[in-house]
């Protein structure tokens, strides 16, 4: 029995670290809400502190709408389509 829950545990916190090995780097400013891709003009290079998304998520911050356009959640699509 012991074994099988040491292995569940391995296998639960690999997999969560493989996750953050995979989240993308994004950007957020001294003052802001949001994070932004490397490219996004709205930010200015000089300001910007590097996270990774999931950090970043876990911090309150949000997508900017701008440079995530593309990557609308589902219910952001939905509510969208019924303007």
């Amino acid at each position: 029995m012991f074994q099988k829950s040491l292995i569940a545990a391995v296998v639960a916190a690999g997999l969560c670290v493989s996750s953050l090995a995979w989240a993308e780097t994004v950007y957020v400013t001294k003052n802001g809400k949001k994070f932004h891709k490397a490219a996004c003009e709205l930010v200015k290079k000089s300001t910007l502190t590097e996270l990774d998304e999931v950090n970043a998520k876990e911090q309150g911050y949000e997508p900017c709408k701008k440079c995530f356009k593309a990557e609308k959640t589902a219910e952001e699509q939905a509510a969208e389509s019924g303007k």
